[in-house]
């Protein structure tokens, strides 16, 4: 099986939810007919969360969650 890497750059300010779905489909479908695409996010405070088109008051509750999990400009150590 070949394998490939693609990066894909995302630019944020603060706390934020960014959808890659999209830039990570486009990158798929230009490089492949088939097969397994891993996203592995490079950064220390950053993760990765797998939603299926999440109602609006799952994702504010989301949010509510993490905003209280790790409050802003605090560290969480």
């Amino acid at each position: 099986m070949k394998q490939r890497l693609e990066r894909l750059k995302v630019r944020t300010e603060g706390r934020q939810r960014v959808d890659v779905t999209a830039g990570a489909k486009g990158r798929a479908r230009q490089r492949a007919r088939r097969g397994l695409v891993t996203v592995f996010v490079r950064h220390t405070s950053a993760s990765v969360i797998v939603q299926e088109n999440a109602d609006p008051p799952v994702l504010r509750d989301m949010e509510r969650f993490f905003a209280r999990l790790v409050p802003a400009g605090r560290s969480p150590l």
